[in-house]
């Protein structure tokens, strides 16, 4: 049986490694959290930054249990409202979060991580210096939704108080950051368990993105080692007699600093 990661296309997992080096270029350097992090997004947009699909299709059923209260208890008239996109998003969304009673809509979730409301474009756009509130579909273009994603989790949890890099494992960083995807204030996945299945799909997910993110950083530092290795051999030619226990010894240095720091600014220089 092929596990997710072999399913993906070259497309997703470009988006991923550019989700990947985002995280890095923000501080995001734990690797528990990244894991977390993509697991949460495989399961809202399977990496491709997208506008919330219409509900017309799905089950009255599973729109009620995301929903709630805020859509007719009457199946005739959830099955006329679904029907309509911009009435269903107005109806859902509208008058909530900065949304103008006809703004569920325009304001409807996008990105990577599903962006929704107008208050949080607003506040993510004017932190990130880009305008997605006139313009909201900006926050399906790539290189866009990458930092909307980064700067809304960065927020949920700096609002929180919860130290980002802090996690000793993967299921309870993306325990964090799936309360912090769905909001805090809903309460913990433990007390207050998801009924949506999304959890569950980001979990079974998790150990593929474990490997992945693992993969990324071996393969960092091994191009960060080269490129100290060639540089030293730049300054002092002599280390060329040495080849292979030099180079052995700057992979070992690389690897103790990349452990201790985030080596932001080499990341930023090879990104």
């Amino acid at each position: 049986m092929s596990s997710y990661k072999d399913t993906l296309s070259a497309d997703q997992l470009s988006n991923i490694y550019i989700i990947i080096d985002e995280m890095q270029k923000a501080g995001i350097t734990n690797i528990y959290t990244q894991s977390a992090f993509l697991a949460v997004i495989s399961k809202e947009s399977a990496f491709y930054p997208q506008s919330e699909t219409s509900y017309r299709n799905t089950s009255n059923d599973r729109i009620r249990k995301t929903f709630g209260s805020r859509v007719p208890s009457n199946d005739a008239e959830l099955n006329a409202l679904k029907q309509n996109d911009i009435k269903f998003f107005d109806t859902v969304y509208g008058g909530r979060y900065g949304n103008a009673l006809n703004e569920g809509y325009k304001y409807r979730g996008r990105g990577f991580n599903q962006l929704t409301f107008k208050g949080n474009y607003a506040s993510i756009g004017q932190r990130i210096n880009i305008d997605i509130v006139s313009n909201p579909d900006l926050v399906n273009r790539i290189d866009v939704a990458a930092k909307v994603l980064i700067d809304y989790f960065l927020r949920e949890f700096n609002n929180q108080k919860i130290d980002i890099n802090s996690f000793k494992d993967s299921q309870t960083a993306l325990k964090r950051v799936f309360e912090a995807n769905r909001g805090f204030g809903k309460g913990s996945i433990d007390s207050v368990p998801d009924v949506t299945g999304g959890y569950n799909l980001a979990l079974s997910r998790l150990g593929d993105f474990d490997l992945i993110v693992g993969l990324n950083k071996k393969k960092k530092i091994i191009l960060i080692s080269v490129i100290v290795y060639l540089l030293l051999v730049k300054i002092f030619p002599s280390i060329k007699e040495y080849n292979y226990v030099s180079f052995i010894g700057v992979l070992l240095s690389v690897y103790f600093i990349y452990e201790k720091t985030s080596l932001k600014n080499i990341n930023n220089l090879i990104d």
